[in-house]
């Protein structure tokens, strides 16, 4: 054997170990695929829980202001200081989740379930910020 047919065998071996470890390589980078969606999957379920738990322990104070979204009564301080926290736990929640279907984590289902549950927030959240059209002043 000279070393011409050496050199062959070693440059073989190589180019297997090369395809071994691209074949290996793209089975752990799905396996961490799948583990980063069910991770993103978890959060926002704890999320969306903690987001509910959070209505329901403050329904009393929740439930008034909600329905002054429909009515051309007036919010006190203390109302509007709770609906702001509400809105802002619904918009940190959906920005977590764009951010993660933004990255590649989250399905396009489930991001567009998420986008029309954010417009209906800002549109709850423009009604009790903007006064109806019978109280504003004419200028």
């Amino acid at each position: 054997m000279d070393w011409n047919m050496v050199g062959a065998i070693g440059e073989t071996l190589g180019a297997v170990g090369v395809i071994v470890t691209l074949v290996y390589l793209a089975g752990q980078l799905r396996q961490n695929t799948q583990a980063l969606r069910t991770s993103t999957s978890q959060a926002y379920q704890e999320r969306t829980d903690s987001y509910w738990d959070f209505q329901a322990k403050h329904a009393s104070v929740i439930a008034p202001i909600i329905e002054k979204q429909t009515s051309s009564d007036k919010m006190t301080t203390e109302q509007k200081i709770v609906w702001d926290s509400v809105m802002m736990k619904s918009f940190n929640l959906l920005q977590m989740i764009f951010l993660q279907h933004r990255a590649g984590a989250m399905g396009e289902e489930e991001f567009r379930g998420s986008k029309d549950g954010f417009r209906r927030a800002l549109a709850a959240c423009r009604k009790i910020h903007t006064p109806p059209r019978s109280h504003q002043t004419q200028r």
